[in-house]
């Protein structure tokens, strides 16, 4: 398999776990309103975490797309664990598991 077919392949699975991410937070749209308040601020970082996690994956594509190498797209990613294994991928190694919730300090809480 190629280094782009590897790219491609890390970057669905990838996307996968943002879709996955989104299904979590399912109960958001039918939370009961009077929900505690420590309820409604885990939810909405994990609301937070899939856009930071869907705006890297868009970035790097768009990189990509622009005629960047795959390599270059991904050191520019802003999440660490996401650099992690896509650059696993592109090296040809496993890549690390996905933690959830992410390394503290590799998301930007509501920024």
């Amino acid at each position: 398999m190629s280094i782009d077919a590897r790219f491609l392949a890390a970057l669905s699975d990838e996307l996968a776990h943002g879709r996955a991410m989104a299904e979590g937070l399912a109960p958001l749209l039918s939370a009961a309103p009077s929900a505690g308040q420590h309820e409604a601020m885990v939810r909405a970082q994990g609301l937070d975490m899939l856009v930071q996690h869907l705006d890297a994956l868009a970035a790097m594509t768009a990189r990509v797309a622009e005629g960047d190498c795959p390599r270059n797209a991904v050191v520019a990613a802003p999440l660490g664990g996401l650099v992690e294994r896509m650059r696993a991928s592109l090296n040809g190694e496993a890549a690390p598991a996905i933690s959830h919730p992410p390394p503290s300090g590799d998301l930007m809480l509501f920024d």
